[in-house]
């Protein structure tokens, strides 16, 4: 729904053994203007132009590799684009963005500066937007962004330069940021700690009567409902592949697993304790060294079973189970050890924490404090109010 790449496509491993079959010139070519200086051409576009153009949105727009001017990490993927080749470009971003969380989750616990991971932040600041617009009153529909315009077309006196988004992605890329103080900042971090309220919880596309954008999954109208292999691979859960093109002197070839019970309540499912399908299965983030080995990856069985699901007898079902309530309650009192008031002391110096409040918090924290803030905002967002795939039980609260 946000991106619109590929998730459903099959993945056949050759990333990992395919070299570019051109070479282009990065090193000593300057800056990223001098590289569309070089390889763009005038007339029809052409297939080599086409594969140099995707190889530099890929490594800039949508992985945000480090280095600052051009390189060819993913011209062999941007070749096989090209030339109308198909795999599942959203997994392999899925898994960029968890690998990037991975990473900085890594560098706090070890007290380690963060330093340029790179990676698609702007990927992960989308996602945010759209879970949390309603706690910052942004209306999606009433977005602008920019017309597609010919250089030489003059806009009438009473014509836009903007349109309304056709899709949630341009409408969440097109949100504007907010400038928060430390006061705003730490009552935020109360929301997020507390949960949602109701009528700003985790917004479900399939009920909004205001919906004008086109939906992935239409679970009451069969003729707008044509893309039954798209859910299946949402709700399957799978390993991810991360660093699996370029030069891998830098980077290993690893995975992440993707469990879509952490992200059901944005499929409008009833809510269940997370369930983690690859924990006895196998070992997270091991190197790769083939793509032959990925496939025996990708391949593997998780400790779940999706196959007697039937997607023609899906309904949205908003609830959540008191097992899952008792579940995050524990959960949160393990991240956080202590009350969100002592927190909210730290994050805002103005901010009096009340008298009787024990805190268990120590200096020997402190450093751990911006973890705690990200892993708030993770957790908080996938799990807390959240909405897998079962019918409502007799223990359920609405």
């Amino acid at each position: 729904m946000l991106s619109g790449l590929d998730i459903a496509t099959a993945d056949d491993g050759h990333l990992f053994d395919r070299k570019a079959e051109r070479k282009v010139e990065t090193r000593n070519i300057g800056g990223l203007s001098e590289y569309i200086q070089k390889y763009q051409r005038t007339g029809p576009v052409g297939q080599r132009e086409h594969a140099t153009f995707l190889n530099m949105w890929l490594d800039k727009f949508i992985f945000c590799g480090r280095s600052a001017g051009p390189t060819s990490v993913c011209l062999s993927v941007a070749e096989r684009l090209a030339d109308g080749g198909r795999f599942p470009l959203g997994r392999y971003l899925l898994g960029s963005a968890y690998h990037l969380l991975h990473q900085v989750t890594e560098k706090h616990l070890l007290g380690e500066p963060i330093g340029n991971l790179g990676g698609p932040w702007w990927f992960i600041n989308m996602w945010l937007n759209v879970h949390i617009h309603k706690r910052l009153w942004f209306d999606f529909f009433a977005q602008q962004f920019p017309k597609d315009i010919a250089e030489d077309y003059e806009l009438a006196d009473d014509e836009s330069a903007t349109r309304s988004p056709i899709n949630y992605g341009e409408a969440a890329i097109a949100l504007p940021g907010t400038g928060c103080n430390e006061n705003q900042i730490d009552r935020f971090f109360q929301t997020l700690y507390d949960g949602l309220s109701k009528d700003q919880r985790a917004w479900m596309p399939y009920e909004d009567p205001k919906t004008r954008f086109p939906l992935t999954f239409h679970p009451f109208d069969d003729v707008l409902n044509k893309d039954n292999d798209l859910m299946m691979a949402i709700i399957t859960p799978r390993a991810i592949p991360v660093n699996t093109f370029g030069n891998r002197k830098n980077t290993n070839p690893t995975y992440e697993f993707y469990n879509p019970s952490t992200l059901a309540h944005q499929l409008a499912f009833g809510q269940l304790p997370i369930r983690l399908c690859y924990a006895d299965v196998v070992k997270p983030r091991e190197t790769i060294t083939s793509g032959l080995e990925w496939i025996k990856i990708a391949q593997l069985q998780p400790n779940a079973d999706t196959t007697g699901i039937d997607l023609s007898a899906w309904v949205p079902a908003l609830f959540i189970t008191q097992l899952y309530k008792n579940w995050w309650e524990e959960r949160k009192e393990h991240l956080f050890s202590t009350s969100a008031h002592t927190y909210r002391g730290m994050i805002n110096s103005d901010y009096k924490v009340p008298d009787n409040i024990v805190s268990l918090f120590t200096d020997t924290l402190v450093p751990l404090l911006p973890l705690i803030l990200l892993t708030t905002y993770l957790f908080s967002f996938y799990f807390n109010r959240s909405t897998t795939w079962r019918r409502q039980p007799a223990e359920v609260e609405g």
